[in-house]
């Protein structure tokens, strides 16, 4: 369902506002799915469905860690691959999350990243850079606990 926006937005002290749509670049928020969140444990990351679709259900995807930026890149792939990890298969999908155990990247991450030990869950919201081709999740700012 398509909603129309009312004429009232568009106008500036009762005339019509010139809006240039080359200056926006909207992701729409889904009342549905939420927050594009990461939650990052000791026994690994997951990913919500929100942050799965963000990514766009890739296949696989390889994760890397900026040291000096406290920044988590993952790379969204078409296949597994040596260093590679599944992630938006079928049987994943069902649950409306993905989950990726790897304890050794959550130690680099625990040794990097003195504030967190990661024993109690902590939750970041994740973004897609299209530019780069990566989904940035930023580890200097985590999501406001509910």
């Amino acid at each position: 369902m398509d909603i129309k926006p009312s004429k009232n937005l568009a106008k500036n002290n009762g005339k019509e506002k010139n809006i240039n749509k080359e200056e926006y670049n909207f992701d729409w928020y889904s009342k549905d799915l939420g927050a594009p969140l990461v939650s990052i444990a000791k026994y690994g990351i997951t990913f919500s469905k929100a942050a799965v679709e963000k990514m766009g259900n890739p296949p696989a995807i390889k994760l890397g860690f900026d040291r000096e930026n406290k920044i988590i890149g993952v790379k969204l792939l078409e296949e597994e691959g040596k260093d590679g990890f599944s992630f938006a298969k079928k049987e994943r999908e069902d649950y409306g999350y993905v989950r990726i155990n790897n304890k050794g990247f959550i130690k680099v991450l625990r040794a990097e990243c003195e504030e967190y030990d990661f024993e109690e869950t902590t939750r970041f919201v994740g973004k897609m850079d299209n530019e780069k081709g990566l989904f940035i999740i930023d580890l200097k700012s985590p999501a406001e606990s509910s």
